[in-house]
């Protein structure tokens, strides 16, 4: 409708314009946040009350990505900024950091010290060495921008400006960050510790009764399409998940 003539190709929908800034984000998010089963069935975060369970996950679900449109905006601009000269040394720092930490994990792995306090304490000490880096940098760049520079500018000295933009940081302020990445950290690790050891996901072997009872069973055939062979082994075997669908059939499951 929009392109029958020229008068109406003029005017354009900001509503569609800023739903279509985010649909490479929400393509991506919605099999993370919105579908699970495979893009089966959508995410339950109230039970018993579907239209608003829809309406809140459908929400959280667009939210997250405007955010997640916006912070990679922000983070395009300060990794690869606009300027040649900077983009070029941003891009060898990010290969240096990244070839520094695949340095680590290997020498790590010739010692032989590939454990979870290892990751822990390198990961620790790297990254608060690669958050002061950047923050040195990231300081230095803005103290030398001219609409950032003090009051009183033309008559003080450069080094005297830096150092009042150094003092202004106070030492809270420049503790934070580390400190608060070090307590996010550890409490993964030790999360992650915990579910490795003693979680639902951990793989052992099965029970000597339950071992005999699953090795039982056999090879059922069935046709996925036809309703009637579908009930056929849901009441006789007790098979209720079937995703193939195969209009030759020929298609086997597992039952007892």
């Amino acid at each position: 409708f929009r392109n029958l003539t020229p008068k109406l190709r003029s005017y354009s929908l900001n509503f569609l314009h800023e739903i279509g800034k985010t649909t490479l984000e929400t393509y991506l998010m919605q099999h993370h946040i919105w579908l699970t089963s495979n893009a089966k069935t959508l995410l339950t975060i109230i039970p018993g009350w579907p239209k608003v369970n829809m309406l809140v996950v459908t929400f959280a679900y667009f939210f997250i990505s405007r955010k997640l449109y916006k912070i990679t905006l922000f983070l395009r601009g300060m990794l690869l900024p606009d300027d040649k000269n900077k983009c070029i040394y941003s891009m060898l720092s990010i290969g240096g950091v990244v070839g520094t930490f695949y340095a680590v994990a290997y020498i790590l792995q010739m010692m032989g010290h590939i454990s979870l306090s290892a990751v822990a304490i390198i990961s620790i000490i790297c990254g608060f060495l690669l958050y002061q880096t950047v923050l040195d940098i990231t300081r230095l760049d803005f103290q030398e921008k001219p609409e950032n520079a003090p009051r009183n500018s033309n008559t003080t000295p450069f080094w005297n400006q830096a150092k009042e933009y150094t003092e202004s940081d106070t030492t809270v302020a420049r503790i934070s960050p580390p400190m608060i990445g070090v307590m996010v950290v550890l409490i993964l690790g030790t999360l992650w510790q915990g579910m490795a050891m003693a979680g639902a996901g951990k793989i052992k072997p099965l029970h000597a009764g339950c071992d005999a009872w699953v090795n039982e069973g056999k090879w059922i055939p069935i046709n996925g399409c036809n309703e009637v062979s579908r009930g056929a082994v849901y009441r006789d075997d007790g098979i209720v998940s079937l995703a193939t669908c195969n209009p030759d059939g020929g298609a086997y499951v597992w039952g007892w």
